[in-house]
């Protein structure tokens, strides 16, 4: 009878021990997961600032004859702010 008491007691230890360490390797893959979506995540970011960055050269990139316009425009109208494009230079 108390064998028999002992051997249940060792089988709930061992069944505890198996649920703890599968709990282990569950959270184990829950941190491995959202440490790729974090790095998914700043993967995207890096790129989306240097889209970013790429379109701000663009701008900067624009021809003289349309900077001297604005530029005219803008002593024109009273110093409005360097670079502001009216309506009218939009395509």
């Amino acid at each position: 009878m108390e064998e028999e008491q002992q051997s249940k007691e060792r089988e709930m230890e061992s069944i505890n021990a198996l649920t703890m360490l599968g709990q282990s390797k569950n959270m184990e893959e829950e941190q491995q997961s959202e440490e790729k979506e974090m790095e998914s995540a700043v993967n995207a970011l890096m790129i989306l600032a240097l889209w970013i960055q790429e379109v701000e050269a663009e701008r900067k990139e624009e021809p003289p004859v349309k900077k001297r316009k604005i530029q005219e425009r803008s002593e024109s109208f009273g110093g409005a702010v360097d670079g502001e494009i009216s309506e009218m230079d939009q395509p």
